[in-house]
Parts: structure tokens; sequence; C-alpha cells
């Protein structure tokens, strides 16, 4: 996978404008800096050190409801899943000129910062009139996703991001879904669910405190109340989404035999959301 290196000028050019509020810039960057991962253009030492960065730059601002602060977070998610993901794909093909680079221990502290990010993001705002995609629940999701590809991902840390996505997607919020976020968060536990390793007594469990969440009246019990009006409906297009991720079969994502596999437990799991699709139909 190897192939001509950037300049480090170059790099981190493309890694400040990650956080540009002119959206053409911060897309350009984006690209190119997933094009230099992919080609092999940045080496594997650098790309530790760079995770490293983007890890401790999901961080800053955390927490803040609107600031600008969030595209740099955003973005910063999205290349460090693809420098994740790279790393597995090395590892997958040892017969790649580049081998895999990335410890237990570095993935455990990417882990820990990238779940904590994820948790504590609060601007879930999709599309900006003012500065285009900032995307941090689509994003922050497909950070997960990336994680748990990963072969250091064990099955009690994608048990973690299991409970971490459910009780993301459960949150009272100003923000409702509307730019396929229902998709890309479902995609994390599809993912969960390739490897094959939690059992279906887990998914069983999982599902059920989602449902335990909810209002026992329905729909009708949080009508009045925006926040948890929202959070109901984005709970109910999450399982919808994830149901027909399941039911359709997730894209392949990536050039991976994971994403060439059957669903374990298809029919199972589909009867597990149908059943918790119709508990909420009141």
């Amino acid at each position: 996978m190897a192939g001509a290196q950037f300049s480090s000028s170059d790099i981190d050019g493309c890694i400040a404008s990650l956080g540009s509020l002119d959206s053409e810039i911060r897309e350009a960057a984006l690209d190119r800096l997933d094009a230099m991962i992919v080609q092999g253009g940045i080496s594997t030492d650098r790309l530790v050190s760079l995770s490293d960065e983007l890890t401790n730059d999901l961080l800053r601002g955390v927490g803040d409801h609107i600031s600008d602060g969030v595209f740099k977070r955003s973005f910063s998610a999205l290349i460090v899943g693809a420098i994740i993901s790279y790393d597995e794909l090395c590892d997958q093909k040892p017969g790649n000129s580049t081998q895999s680079f990335i410890t237990r221990e570095i993935y455990d502290d990417w882990f820990l910062k990238s779940i904590r990010y994820f948790t504590s993001e609060n601007d879930l705002r999709g599309y900006t009139s003012e500065s285009g995609w900032a995307h941090a629940a689509a994003h922050g999701a497909d950070l997960l996703r990336e994680l748990a590809f990963s072969r250091f991902c064990s099955v009690e840390r994608q048990k973690i991001i299991l409970s971490e996505l459910s009780s993301k997607i459960i949150r009272p919020t100003v923000y409702p879904f509307l730019y396929n976020e229902d998709n890309r968060l479902s995609r994390v536990a599809v993912t969960i669910l390739l490897r094959n390793e939690l059992r279906l007594d887990d998914y069983k469990e999982w599902i059920s405190s989602i449902i335990r969440s909810m209002p026992l009246g329905g729909w009708m019990d949080v009508s009045k109340d925006d926040r948890a009006n929202i959070a109901w409906n984005n709970t109910v297009n999450f399982l919808r989404a994830f149901y027909f991720n399941v039911f359709l079969g997730c894209k392949k994502l990536k050039d991976s035999p994971l994403y060439d596999r059957e669903i374990p437990n298809k029919e199972a799991i589909l009867g597990l959301l149908a059943d918790a699709l119709r508990s909420i139909d009141r």
C-alpha cells in the first residue's frame, strides 16, 4: 500500500484546514488527507502521531452546544477512523508492503478518547447554512464503526460501543436526525453483528434496554416536550434503520472479508427488532 510520501507541510496544512469554516476548504482537506492515507502516502509513524494529535483535538471544546469548534472535532473524527481502518486493512492483507502499525496500547488510548468524544459531543447540527456540514453524530458514528472494525475491539469494547451508541440515541436533544445519521449509527451495530463475537442474549438485552428507556405511554407522553419528542423519534428511526440494514444487508463499506459475510443470527435479530418496534407502536 505504500506510495509516494507527502510533505509535512502538505499534511499539516490539511490538518489545519479541517477546522475551516469554509466548507469547500474543509471538505477538500478531508478528501486529500483520506487519499494520502489510503495511498500509503503518510509514514506509519506519522499516522500514529497524527491520530494522537487528532484524538486530543476531539476533546477541545467538546460539550459546547453550538460553536465553530464542532467542525474540527467532527472532521478529525473521520480522519482518526480512516487511520484505524487503514491499519486494520494492512493487518488483514499481510502481503502488503505496509505492515499494521497500531498496538493494543495505542488503540486503547484512541478508543477511550473517541468514546469520551462521542458521549460528550452536544453540537449535533447536521447541515448548517453558514458553514456546510457539521454532522458530528454521523461522523462520530463512523469513528465508532472503525473502532469496532479493528482487531483490538474486544467483546467488552463492543459492549461499550453499543452502550454509548444507545445512550446517544435516546438522550433528549434539540437535534432531530434528519441527515442520514440514523443509518450511519446503525452501521456501527451491524459491524459488531458481523464480527459474530457477542451472544444473541447480549443483543436482546441491549435492544431491551433501549425500549426500557422510552416512555410507557409512547409518543403521546412526549408530544408536548420538544427535546423528549425528538429523542423518541431519533430512537424509533434508529431501530428502523438497524432493522433494514440487517434485512437488506449492510452495503460493502470497504474491501474487507468482514463486509462479505452474511448477518449472523439474522432472523433472530430481525425478530428482536420487530418486537421492539411493535412494543413502541402505541
